[in-house]
């Protein structure tokens, strides 16, 4: 009995870590956005369709980004699977935002900000615009 409790409070905890590591990743990319002079629309945007990690607007372009983290001193890449299933996925949380806010004519686009935390008080990340491009 104690080992499941011991199993349980060890996912708990990494569940824990892993949520930490993400709103850090969140926050950097977010200062990096506002250094670029983007202003951030929404953090955390959720609906039935899932959830956007960012959502801001640049030129006439309203951007869903999904920030990912790494701790490995390595940004973290998607396979071509991956991404193909994470542009269906943004696209019907598209669907949801739009139904439930006004935007007139702009054009949508979906990044990815990978971002690698190094310690506390350090990171690097690399923005991938447009990252769910119809490319296949």
């Amino acid at each position: 009995m104690q080992a499941v409790a011991n199993q349980i409070d060890s996912r708990v905890a990494r569940k824990e870590e892993f949520e930490e590591q993400l709103n850090k990743a969140e926050e950097v990319a977010t200062i990096y956005l506002k250094r670029q002079g983007i202003e951030v629309l929404e953090k955390d945007w959720r609906s039935g369709s899932g959830q956007a990690d960012l959502i801001y607007k640049e030129d006439n372009e309203l951007v869903f980004a999904d920030v990912r983290a790494s701790t490995t001193g390595e940004l973290p890449e998607e396979t071509n699977e991956e991404i193909r299933a994470g542009r269906k996925a943004a696209e019907k949380l598209v669907i949801d935002y739009l139904s439930t806010h006004n935007y007139e004519s702009c054009r949508i686009r979906f990044d990815i900000i990978a971002v690698g935390l190094l310690g506390k008080s350090k990171a690097f990340l690399r923005h991938h615009r447009d990252a769910y491009s119809a490319g296949d």
